[in-house]
């Protein structure tokens, strides 16, 4: 389905009547909703346009039925030219005809086209779109299907059917009875309006209304124009209040959290204190530490710091020794040590830990060489000798 911003969905089927002092307007505000029309607003005998105009909304475009006086009705066989036969000694150019070809016959309103535009410029002059016009009782013929009648009253004239035919159409003014299309009931002076409207909606083939394409089409274009204007500025008015309604529930959010954090840290005040605290003095220590030279890299404190940081998890040490001497102590002999080795001994679950952790101390820059002095592995515990040289 093809997506139209500017459809119409929406028509005021106005019914004018022509008196001898002028005009009455008759209205139905009508709406398409899901494939059907439902009546929204009406109102009967309005006195003049300024009156209808206040009542209805200039953004709702307009369908028109005229009825009363100066409409010829006539009933004529249909062939080629089949309008010659309705006005013999007349010039067709200065009438509108409004059809209905029911088979080999045709039900024609007649009306001049003077007396349309009088009435087309009264609501041109109000900025009205009249997107459609249409004269006479045949109209509401495509109706019948909705009364469940074989008879409907439209303007004071009585169409009967029989076997979807029209047989007769007699006016009198007697025939002002009520139309039932549904459920809804109806004036018979506004019939000829409705079934405009549902035309218009839902075209019929057997109507044939007047062609004005300099008005209705133009009309018709500008309606849906409009259409798309207040569609479109309605959807950016809606999306905008959303936003704004976006935002401030995002404001509310953010708000809430904004205390609750503050809650938060009112609750862990002390605790927040005494990390600052701690810091500072941590700070203090490593100050002092580096001042005195340990944590220098040419200190074996600085290396046995490296060493037991690396040591895994499923490694324990028993023993370090530093600096051992390089001999046995004897008289008058000076004592010397090895100022760069370090003698590890401890626990280990598997050869593989211990394989992992040499490989790993292997990877250390401070660090020269890396060996196994000794290795027995008993009671599903390897006890391990290391030698570490240092650079």
């Amino acid at each position: 389905m093809k997506f139209d911003l500017g459809h119409i969905n929406k028509l005021v089927a106005v019914s004018v009547k022509m008196e001898s002092d002028g005009y009455t307007f008759h209205y139905h505000i009508l709406k398409l909703k899901k494939g059907e029309i439902f009546p929204i607003k009406s109102e009967k005998l309005v006195p003049d346009i300024r009156t209808l105009i206040k009542k209805i909304s200039k953004k709702i475009p307009v369908v028109l039925h005229i009825h009363g006086k100066g409409i010829l009705n006539r009933k004529v066989n249909y062939q080629e030219n089949y309008r010659h036969a309705l006005l013999m000694n007349a010039r067709l150019e200065d009438f509108y005809f409004t059809d209905y070809i029911d088979n080999e016959t045709v039900y024609s309103s007649v009306i001049r086209k003077d007396t349309v535009r009088e009435v087309l410029e009264l609501f041109k002059d109000q900025n009205v779109e009249v997107v459609s016009f249409g004269t006479g009782p045949f109209v509401a013929v495509p109706l019948f299907e909705f009364t469940g009648k074989d008879a409907i009253t439209v303007d004071s004239t009585l169409i009967q059917q029989e076997d979807g035919r029209i047989i007769s159409f007699d006016r009198s003014d007697e025939y002002r009875t009520a139309t039932f299309i549904g459920e809804d009931q109806f004036s018979h002076d506004t019939v000829g309006a409705i079934a405009l409207a549902v035309n218009h909606f839902y075209p019929s083939e057997s109507i044939v209304l007047p062609e004005e394409p300099d008005v209705y089409e133009i009309n018709f274009k500008e309606a849906k124009q409009k259409n798309v204007f207040y569609r479109f500025a309605y959807g950016m008015v809606i999306f905008f209040l959303l936003l704004l309604c976006a935002n401030y529930i995002y404001l509310d959010h953010l708000n809430s959290k904004i205390e609750e954090n503050y809650q938060v840290l009112a609750e862990f005040e002390d605790q927040l204190a005494e990390l600052n605290t701690l810091s500072d003095e941590k700070g203090r220590k490593e100050k002092l530490l580096e001042g005195s030279g340990l944590l220098n890299r040419y200190f074996l404190s600085y290396y046995l710091m490296e060493i037991s940081n690396s040591v895994p998890g499923d490694v324990t040490l028993d023993q370090v020794s530093l600096r051992p001497l390089v001999d046995e102590i004897k008289s008058r002999h000076k004592i010397e040590f090895n100022e760069r080795l370090v003698v590890l001994t401890g626990k280990s679950k598997s050869a593989n830990i211990l394989d992992h952790w040499i490989n790993d101390l292997k990877e250390k820059e401070w660090l020269a060489t890396v060996d196994i002095l000794d290795y027995t592995y008993k009671k599903n515990i390897g006890n391990f000798e290391l030698e570490i040289v240092l650079r």
